[in-house]
């Protein structure tokens, strides 16, 4: 994966003469991480356990932390110099989206110093259980080339490793994920996820959204489908007060949300529009429901219907959406704005 933007490459801690850097590997995990001090360890270790019959890298991208993460990140770089390849970045080269701090310049780095085949994504909060995962995950695309990623179930803990959720795949998703399933925003979890590598470039609009997991998703939907593995144990998706996405209010959520959409239909192919136009007229309705004061919910509510298309699509999401609405108005429903 090349990003069109022409981003200066790092050197490797310890140099590009590592063992790992004499293999030609299959999978390229990348570690993106900052300020994870109590939990990358974790994370390696999830890593590293893994047993396959092909050589894989662990592309670990260290975001110029303020506690002992990167420290950490050394030692197991210089305790495992056949499977790790460290970058140490700079905190002058960050990326801001709506004045936060992101990860994009280092989760683009990472892509771009991949050399496997396929690239497995797992953030320093984050860690794998099953040490099967990168072998059954990469054994069926290999054999499976009508499919662009494949993924698996998540459970949500707390910073202390306590169960929180599920993780929330939707049904139909595990049943068949098409391309257009993908770009419309189905809910993966990326910790789970294993795509193809050099599948397409990332554009510069990547770099003007937080989250940008939906909108890699949006773009690996053009080749392809997605595909569940239930054979695979669950990964653990850290839910903590440092997380970017979950440390904003629902309210955030859904204007971040509506951001990413509107930057993918720069970027989605023509046939697709609709989908991202439907999606921006959902979320822009949810927004009512967390826009305070009366004018400005009015204002919010009628904004959306410029997204509006006269399909049964949208009949039906219109439905949902003022259901759901009117559920949160009487409380009879929780609703919070997780997910993408």
């Amino acid at each position: 994966m090349v990003s069109k933007l022409l981003l200066p490459m790092d050197e490797e801690y310890l140099g590009n003469d590592k063992p790992v850097n004499k293999i030609t590997p299959v999978v390229s995990v990348s570690v993106t991480t900052y300020n994870h001090e109590a939990f990358i360890g974790q994370c390696l270790d999830g890593i590293l356990m893994q047993k396959t019959s092909f050589p894989y890298e662990v592309i670990v991208g260290e975001d110029d932390s303020t506690d002992k993460t990167r420290d950490i990140c050394k030692k197991y770089a210089e305790q495992y110099p056949d499977k790790i390849r460290l970058f140490l970045r700079n905190k002058k080269d960050k990326i801001l989206v709506n004045g936060r701090h992101t990860g994009k310049t280092n989760s683009v780095k990472n892509y771009t110093a991949a050399r496997g085949n396929y690239i497995a994504i797992c953030d320093g909060d984050d860690y794998w259980t099953d040490p099967s995962k990168l072998e059954k995950q990469v054994n069926f695309l290999e054999s499976h080339p009508e499919y662009v990623l494949t993924f698996h179930n998540a459970r949500i803990v707390d910073e202390n490793d306590h169960f929180l959720s599920e993780g929330g795949v939707p049904d139909k998703l595990k049943k068949e994920g098409r391309g257009i399933d993908i770009i419309a925003g189905k809910w993966l979890p990326t910790l789970t996820v294993v795509f193809r590598n050099g599948s397409f470039e990332i554009p510069k609009e990547y770099f003007e959204v937080l989250n940008g997991d939906a909108f890699l998703y949006t773009l690996l939907g053009h080749f392809g489908g997605a595909k569940y593995i239930e054979e695979i144990s669950p990964a653990h998706y850290r839910k903590h007060s440092g997380g970017i996405w979950s440390a904003l209010t629902p309210k955030e959520r859904y204007e971040e949300r509506i951001n990413t959409r509107i930057k993918v239909l720069n970027v989605v192919d023509k046939k697709y529009r609709w989908v991202i136009r439907q999606l921006l007229f959902e979320d822009s309705l949810y927004l009512t429901s967390c826009t305070g004061g009366l004018f400005p919910k009015v204002k919010q509510y009628f904004s959306a219907y410029r997204y509006f298309i006269f399909r049964p699509s949208f009949l039906s999401k219109y439905l949902e959406v003022h259901g759901a609405i009117l559920r949160k108005l009487f409380n009879i429903k929780r609703f919070s704005g997780e997910g993408y």
